[in-house]
């Protein structure tokens, strides 16, 4: 119905001319696939190729479209960050081989002091009697280039980062192939959380700056001029104002007199302060704690208090 309203592809709105509605055929072509003879390696591809359906919502949601289009446009603009970050990358990989090659590697039984008393057997923690093998304990290590790119690519995510490589860093003795001791060598540290602060903290910082930047210059905000983006902050907020509605004080003695009480400053503060006392009773119970009728009157009275609350609102208030 589309490439009949608008054209399938030479068209001035052509269907193929939006990306999105490229996606959607891919969509429907893998979908068809499935009714084709089982194959497993086919049913597979296909079957992960129709996860990608969901991007459908893409189109339709008209700031998700926004988002995903101004991100795919400040892709080639995000190059040059991208490559300074391989370049931290390589210079502290380069330096991180140098300093730390074949360093991060130990015993399996720390009892014993260097490479050469690693061999024979030892009684491991569950009580089992295992070999003595000097290894690295993870395959987070500095012994080659690819190893400490992979190294500092799982960094720069933090997961474990300080028993992976800032502990183990502070551990490497003096000697080479001697086994690790505590707090060594705390220099190291310096490496890692330069590399951390570089990483995460300048580079993400960097990215989201340009791409709110590159967002700005896209929906034409950044091009504004001050006296234009003044007056358009001035208009979105006459246009969001609307007018104070005036409050129906109820007639009668009763009501008259609720309504002023339920609100009044007075009121509103001493709720407050009820409220926070709950607050506080309710953060210094625990769970084996026993009940008693102490506690049991003032969950009543605390009941007692809203249930006051919320007649006189009832009784005072217009409906």
């Amino acid at each position: 119905m589309k490439s009949i309203a608008y054209g399938f592809l030479f068209a001035p709105e052509a269907y193929l001319g939006d990306p999105f509605n490229f996606i959607d055929v891919i969509n429907i072509i893998f979908q068809g696939l499935r009714y084709l003879p089982y194959d497993y390696k086919a049913a597979t591809t296909i079957n992960i190729m129709n996860g990608v359906r969901v991007t459908r919502f893409i189109p339709r949601i008209f700031g998700l479209k926004l988002l995903v289009g101004t991100l795919l446009r400040t892709i080639p603009s995000m190059i040059s960050i991208f490559s300074f970050t391989l370049v931290i990358f390589f210079i502290f990989a380069t330096i991180g081989v140098q300093q730390f090659r074949s360093k991060f590697a130990s015993c399996t039984d720390t009892n014993v002091m260097n490479r050469a008393e690693c061999i024979g057997f030892y009684w491991n923690n569950v009580g089992l009697m295992s070999p003595r093998v000097w290894m690295n304990q993870s395959l987070l290590h500095f012994d080659s280039f690819g190893a400490a790119m992979l190294s500092l690519f799982v960094c720069s995510t933090t997961d474990n980062w300080l028993n992976y490589f800032l502990h183990t860093s502070m551990d490497i003795p003096t000697t080479l192939y001697d086994n690790p001791k505590r707090n060594h060598s705390p220099w190291n540290a310096l490496f890692f959380c330069v590399f951390i602060v570089l990483v995460t903290w300048l580079v993400m910082r960097m990215l989201v700056g340009f791409f709110i930047d590159q967002f700005g210059v896209i929906s034409g905000s950044k091009l504004l001029t001050e006296r234009q983006r003044l007056w358009r902050d001035m208009n979105r907020i006459i246009q969001s104002l609307t007018p104070k509605q005036t409050p129906n004080v109820p007639q009668g003695s009763i009501r008259g007199k609720c309504y002023k009480f339920v609100h009044s400053r007075k009121f509103e503060s001493a709720m407050v302060l009820i409220i926070l006392g709950n607050f506080v009773y309710t953060a210094t119970q625990s769970y084996d704690a026993p009940r008693t009728r102490g506690k049991d009157s003032l969950d009543t009275i605390f009941v007692l208090i809203y249930l006051i609350e919320v007649i006189l609102k009832l009784v005072g208030n217009e409906v």
